[in-house]
């Protein structure tokens, strides 16, 4: 029950001396609820600041429990991208998260409190290390359009060579469009962090957050699955694949 979700959140809060309560709300109706604790905000490379958080999700539709994701949000362009625990012997960069059993039982909660607290401590260790090391990566103009082409290709859709259809031809035409905004983000971000591959991704990101059409008859409709993809959904999913792209690419 949402109760439950609130005193997980108390007892994250009472157990950590870096995180605390900032927002809570509901999506679709009621069907997901989510409380967000932030922690202390770090910088990337000078200015660029990000602050993190702890998610608290819980569904009330049968398709998700109850769950912890350390996630941060980029200041400068409200970038959300939820954090890392360091690599494992695969080498892959994996999510920060964890599933919380069910329970009124308030030792268990204390205790799984602790361990949502590890988590997020790794996970921002790990998380800062991986930013500082794409940050310090300067990246040539060819290197940026195999990356975003690569990323694109992988994550939203096939960019026909040689269109001869008028699907394939819109299809391009979309690709063309969506490149173009991700380099003029990076050419704004570029002129304040420099030419790095933290912000190559960044720009991606960007672009698939808050430029990306998203479905939804009225403005407040599209704004509600706007919010519930950057934290819980398709855009956050593809927000982790470009980050491995990134890693595996610059790296």
């Amino acid at each position: 029950q949402n109760r439950e979700l609130a005193d997980f959140a108390d007892a994250l809060a009472a157990a950590g001396d870096v995180v605390r309560v900032e927002s809570a709300g509901s999506i679709r109706d009621g069907r997901r609820v989510w409380f967000l604790l932030r922690g202390d905000s770090f910088s990337v490379r000078g200015d660029d600041v990000l602050h993190p958080y702890i998610l608290l999700s819980n569904g009330h539709d049968g398709t998700a429990a109850m769950r912890v994701t350390p996630t941060t949000v980029r200041v400068v362009c409200s970038n959300t991208l939820h954090m890392v625990i360091p690599r494992g012997s695969s080498g892959r960069v994996q999510p920060g998260g964890l599933a919380v059993r069910h329970s009124g039982d308030i030792q268990s909660i204390v205790e799984q409190a602790k361990a949502a607290l590890e988590l997020y401590g790794r996970s921002l260790e790990s998380t800062r290390d991986l930013a500082a090391t794409l940050a310090s990566l300067d990246v040539s103009r060819q290197s940026l359009r195999d990356f975003w082409l690569d990323v694109y290709h992988t994550i939203q859709a096939p960019i026909p060579a040689d269109p001869q259809t008028p699907g394939e031809r819109t299809q391009r035409t979309k690709a063309e469009q969506a490149l173009a905004s991700i380099a003029q983000r990076f050419d704004d971000e570029a002129k304040v962090g420099g030419a790095n591959a933290w912000n190559a991704l960044n720009a991606f990101t960007g672009w698939a957050q808050h430029d990306r059409p998203v479905q939804g008859q009225t403005q407040a409709q599209r704004d509600e699955n706007r919010l519930r993809n950057q934290l819980l959904g398709s855009a956050a999913k593809d927000t982790h694949r470009a980050l491995e792209l990134a890693a595996s690419t610059f790296i």
